[in-house]
C-alpha cells in the first residue's frame, strides 16, 4: 500500500495540491471569520446569471453523474471502473453514516436561520433543512474528479478537475444547501476515501476479466 500510495500522491500532485489549498483556505477563513459570517459572505454574493450556473453545476456532485462516469470507464477497463464504483460507494456510505448517525443534529441553513430572508435561495432548487455535515455532493464531486484525474494521468489537467470539484462544493453554499464547514469536510472525505481505494486495491490481481471492457466484449462477440 505504501508504495502505491506514494506513486499516486506524486502522480496526482496538482489535483491534491489544489484540493489541499481549498481545504486549508476554508479552515483558515472559518477560524478568522466564523461559520455564519463566512456563509453569508459566500451565499450573499449572487447574480441573476450565476443562479442557473450553480443550479446545474451542483449536479457535478450528484450520484447520477458519478454512475455515468463509472459506466463510461467500463468502456476503458472493468477493473478501473470497479475502483471508481468502490470509491463512490465508500465515500457515499461514510458521508451518509456521518450525516445520519454521528452529526444527525447538524442543521442546514434552512433549518438554522430563523429569518430565511437573509439566505439566498434559487427558485426551483429543493432545499433541505437537516443532515448537513458533511456535504454529500461535495464528497461525491471530489471523489469523481480525482478518479478522472487518475484516469487521464495528465498532471496539469488535475488542476482543472479540482476546480470543477471546488465549483460543485461552492454551489452547495451558493444555493443555501450547506455551510462552509460541510463543504470542507466533504472535500476532505471524498479525496481521502478515493486515495484509500486506489492505493489499497489492485484489480490486476483479481483476474483477467478486470482488463476487459465493454468495447473488447463487443469485439469478441462479432
Amino acid at each position: 500500500m505504501g508504495a502505491r500510495l506514494a506513486k499516486l500522491l506524486r502522480a496526482q500532485g496538482w489535483f491534491l495540491g489544489a484540493t489541499l489549498l481549498f481545504v486549508l483556505t476554508g479552515i483558515l477563513l472559518l477560524q478568522l471569520m466564523g461559520r455564519d459570517p463566512l456563509f453569508m459572505a459566500i451565499n450573499g454574493w449572487h447574480t441573476p446569471w450565476a443562479d442557473p450556473v450553480f443550479q446545474y453545476t451542483t449536479w457535478l456532485g450528484d450520484g447520477v453523474f458519478f454512475a455515468v462516469v463509472v459506466v463510461l470507464l467500463g468502456f476503458y477497463r472493468f477493473g478501473f471502473a470497479l475502483l471508481a464504483g468502490l470509491s463512490f460507494g465508500l465515500s457515499s456510505l461514510l458521508a451518509q453514516l456521518l450525516k445520519k448517525l454521528v452529526f444527525s443534529d447538524a442543521l442546514r441553513p434552512k433549518g438554522y436561520f430563523d429569518d430565511l430572508s437573509v439566505v439566498h435561495f434559487v427558485e426551483g432548487v429543493s432545499v433541505h433543512a437537516r443532515n448537513a455535515f458533511p456535504s454529500g455532493h461535495t464528497t461525491t464531486a471530489f471523489s469523481v474528479f480525482l478518479v478522472l484525474a487518475i484516469f487521464l494521468n495528465k498532471p496539469k489537467a488535475g488542476v482543472l478537475l479540482a476546480v470543477l470539484a471546488m465549483l460543485a462544493g461552492w454551489s452547495r453554499i451558493y444555493l443555501g444547501q450547506h455551510f462552509p464547514e460541510d463543504v470542507v469536510a466533504g472535500a476532505s472525505l471524498g479525496t481521502l476515501t478515493t486515495l484509500l481505494v486506489f492505493s489499497t486495491l489492485n484489480p490486476e490481481t483479481w483476474g483477467k476479466w478486470t482488463r476487459l471492457s465493454f468495447r473488447t466484449l463487443k469485439q469478441k462477440s462479432r
